[in-house]
């Protein structure tokens, strides 16, 4: 693995380079706590300094004699906030991020034998002022920087892993949704994730978009869905009525996305629509939000709502989430500038 590359420049040359960064992440001293054995050599080392570096960073320190506990600083670096995905462990993270798993476990007071549980946050320190997990250009002719296999959940089953994978943001978003309606609706069936993007985005056969990470093919969540393996029911791709759609649930999963600013679009059939409006209306969306979210009543013709109509869209929806605050060589599908 390699080392934390760690920012040492002049106060000129940092200003310099700040003034083009996005205002993403806060740039700080990086601590890192002494272990039993630690030397001054060695976490100089580790932490890409030699030993007058680490000395300079630590006025007042004497290296030769550290003791376990003892703060130290080791450069200077964007902070982060790294929401854990349900199977992320230490070491997968911290080769995502390029450091060492032994800074993730310090920065975090996390020891060996320290489980990861998902929804954690660690804070990470980076050179970079971006998250690694990124959406690149548009939707329709992008590409995905790292990013990560849709994860495990008792909510969804992928149906083609090789084709189901999104930024670690949509992951996030996935994961809270989800749980999010699982609580609210405990009854939901499971559904089927069929495409999402391939490991680095790009053309996705039968897809015009898909490219880069945000966009989402999920089966509806119905009524009449078949029994699981597992207890519950599993809804798989298929052509839907509107009497079939579990009208609230579909929407109680929806709405947490739009409400908090989280999708672009949700593409779905006109028809069915119709349930889904009438289910938002009885849990109170008023009259503007409906006719902000919705394209319904609309004819499928006018292009308006957040919640609008395209063709083939029968058996399954399609969530387009949003550019995460952070990806700004990400393209919103109106074409505005993301500075």
């Amino acid at each position: 693995m390699r080392p934390l590359r760690l920012i040492f420049v002049v106060l000129v040359t940092l200003s310099v380079a700040l003034a083009g960064a996005p205002a993403r992440a806060e740039l700080e001293d990086i601590p890192y706590v002494v272990s039993r054995g630690d030397t001054g050599h060695r976490i100089a080392r580790r932490f890409g300094l030699n030993l007058a570096g680490l000395t300079v960073l630590n006025e007042g320190i004497d290296l030769e004699h550290l003791r376990a506990g003892q703060r130290l600083v080791v450069g200077r670096g964007f902070r982060h906030v790294h929401r854990v995905l349900p199977g992320e462990h230490v070491a997968a993270i911290a080769s995502r991020w390029g450091i060492e798993a032994s800074a993730l476990r310090s920065w975090n007071d996390l020891s060996r034998d320290d489980a990861l549980e998902a929804g954690m946050e660690l804070v990470v320190y980076s050179e970079s002022a971006m998250a690694p997990s990124t959406s690149v250009g548009r939707v329709d002719r992008g590409t995905l920087e790292d990013g990560v296999p849709i994860p495990r959940h008792d909510a969804w089953r992928v149906r083609t892993p090789g084709r189901a994978w999104v930024t670690h943001f949509v992951a996030e978003a996935l994961v809270d949704g989800f749980t999010a309606l699982r609580v609210n609706h405990p009854d939901a069936a499971r559904v089927e994730i069929r495409d999402a993007s391939r490991p680095h985005g790009g053309s996705l056969r039968e897809h015009h978009s898909h490219q880069s990470g945000r966009d989402v093919d999920i089966a509806y969540l119905r009524t009449n869905c078949r029994p699981g393996a597992h207890g519950g029911h599993d809804c798989g791709h298929h052509w839907t009525r509107p009497s079939e759609l579990d009208a609230a649930a579909q929407w109680a999963l929806l709405h947490q996305w739009i409400d908090r600013g989280l999708v672009e679009y949700v593409f779905v059939d006109h028809e069915l629509q119709g349930p889904l409006y009438d289910a938002a209306r009885a849990a109170g969306a008023s009259r503007t939000e409906l006719s902000h979210w919705f394209q319904y009543p609309r004819s499928e013709e006018v292009r308006a709502g957040i919640i609008r109509h395209v063709p083939r869209h029968t058996d399954h929806f399609h969530v387009r989430f949003v550019c995460a605050p952070y990806d700004i060589a990400c393209v919103p599908s109106d074409g505005s500038s993301r500075d």
